[in-house]
């Protein structure tokens, strides 16, 4: 089983014009370069890395990549194809699926027995997952999508279970009727940071009944119905530092 080589560094320390760049965990590092000499100057913490893509999750030990070229540097040409051979995922074993840049036409389903596995773009502009026919992501509960855009032909954006975090997203749908993020039914503790959403023929995101403890900050997200539907006045939810625009910007209630 191969690894993606930085999945248990607790950061990455790069040279750009001798300065020394911290890489902070959890946030994407563009394609860069340093040359042996400043890696040197730096002592043995420095991490050459010469016109690849680097992303460290500090506390993820186990991670798949993605690369859908023939013959790339990728463990797996698809999305699915990395999620279905990860097998040993839980509470103590959290799995990481590095996205190399691309656009992907699937649509990609972590179900009920892929909980606590991660899908992580290298950079959400150039990590595009657009299936021709059915919905985006679908996350059944304990997973996180990051830095990715998300435009599919014919479904929902995202629809989302409990426990899950979507952070440094654009999610775009164009077909009527279809959500761009859909909290399902009864999920609770989401968290949704930092994303652009929109449906030009929807409910941007839309709060299914009995959710409870969602958090929605630093979003624009846009519905040509409503921005955000909040279904049978749930309880505890937040929406924060959002700009939100729709024929009714809040549809429902928020308390």
């Amino acid at each position: 089983m191969r690894k993606f080589p930085y999945g248990r560094a607790t950061s990455i320390v790069l040279l750009i014009g001798g300065a020394a760049l911290l890489g902070v965990p959890g946030s994407p590092l563009a394609a860069l370069s340093t040359s042996v000499a400043e890696a040197r100057a730096a002592g043995s913490n420095a991490v050459v890395l010469t016109n690849l893509w680097a992303f460290a999750q500090a506390a993820y030990k186990y991670t798949y990549t993605v690369d859908q070229k023939s013959g790339g540097d990728g463990n797996y040409n698809t999305i699915q194809d990395a999620i279905d051979a990860i097998t040993t995922a839980g509470v103590n074993e959290r799995w990481t699926v590095l996205i190399y840049a691309g656009e992907y036409d699937e649509a990609v389903e972590l179900d009920s027995g892929e909980e606590y596995i991660d899908l992580v773009g290298v950079d959400r502009d150039a990590v595009i997952i657009a299936p021709a026919s059915g919905d985006g992501v679908t996350l059944a509960g304990h997973n996180a999508l990051r830095n990715l855009t998300i435009k599919p032909s014919s479904g929902h954006g995202v629809t989302v279970g409990s426990d899950c975090v979507l952070e440094n997203l654009l999610v775009e749908t164009s077909t009527a009727g279809k959500h761009g993020v859909w909290v399902t039914q009864e999920s609770q503790h989401v968290a949704i940071d930092n994303c652009i959403i929109r449906s030009w023929r929807c409910q941007g995101l839309t709060i299914g009944p009995q959710c409870t403890d969602l958090a929605v900050r630093g979003c624009e997200v846009l519905g040509s119905v409503a921005g955000v539907r909040n279904s049978n006045q749930n309880d505890r939810i937040l929406l924060e530092d959002c700009r939100i625009v729709g024929d009714n910007a809040v549809s429902g209630y928020v308390r």
